[in-house]
């Protein structure tokens, strides 16, 4: 019995629509399951970190010789308290997800990077010579600088030589030394930081310097860079110019000695 014409015309149009079809289905799983872990990855973060703001989330996986061995969600958030981007990455066990907490640009180790620059600037602080610090992110890092109180070329000296017997033998990135008026230092210091890293998310600075003029809601070019003992750069930095409104040093220690870069603020 020969099949109807109607039949095969229906027969033909399901062949037609159905990669429509699938796709149409892979979507709608695809999103039921996109959905479904973001929910997880806010609820997560509310109990967690509640400061944190998820910004987008994406799934990864890991293989070897072409086989999946892991997969895992992963969740781009900002810190809203002291604005700072991490990633935050949740391994999947079948419908479950667990939180991986040590790994580059995780929560732990940017909150270290911050914890351990207050630290240097509480001890130094303690020590008698005064500064604050401020932490700045850059893509894959939260970096910092210390702003010491006394722009004295003489106490900076003395400030630098402290720090630097402080962190001998320390491996990894240590905070900058910042020099600048104390009218610039109060205006740095009390700026809307989180706001200004949110603004800048896609330019992010990558320098005590930039970082600075950030703040400030200025542009800035660097100038002369000077390289050498702490007290030989900041001599030769002295008599080209010194600090003022629209002047900034930036002290790069790198072991025995270090490199000064002299910022204009625009």
């Amino acid at each position: 019995m020969s099949m109807t014409h109607a039949k095969k015309r229906r027969i033909l149009l399901f062949v037609l629509l159905f990669p429509s079809i699938l796709a149409i289905v892979l979507i709608t799983v695809l999103g039921n399951q996109q959905a479904r872990a973001k929910r997880f990855a806010k609820k997560w973060l509310k109990e967690n970190h509640p400061e944190s703001e998820l910004l987008s989330v994406s799934f990864g996986e890991t293989k070897v010789d072409g086989v999946v061995t892991e997969k895992s969600l992963n969740c781009e958030c900002f810190d809203t308290e002291y604005g700072f981007y991490y990633t935050q990455i949740f391994l999947a066990d079948g419908l479950h997800f667990q939180p991986a907490d040590r790994y580059a640009r995780s929560y732990g180790l940017m909150t270290d990077c911050r914890i351990q620059a207050e630290w240097y600037a509480e001890t130094l602080t303690e020590k008698g010579y005064p500064c604050d610090v401020i932490c700045f992110p850059n893509r894959d890092w939260l970096c910092s600088a210390l702003l010491p109180a006394e722009t004295d070329p003489a106490a900076l000296a003395a400030f630098c030589t402290e720090f630097q017997q402080m962190t001998q033998g320390e491996i990894g990135q240590l905070p900058e030394i910042l020099v600048c008026t104390e009218s610039v230092r109060g205006a740095i210091l009390s700026a809307d930081k989180a706001a200004v890293w949110r603004r800048l998310e896609s330019s992010l600075p990558n320098a005590a310097g930039n970082a600075a003029a950030a703040l400030l809601g200025k542009d800035v070019t660097g100038g002369i860079e000077v390289r050498g003992s702490f007290e030989s750069i900041i001599e030769t930095a002295q008599q080209t110019a010194m600090p003022d409104d629209k002047t900034m040093w930036q002290i790069t220690p790198d072991g025995d000695t270090a490199s000064l870069l002299i910022y204009t603020l625009i």
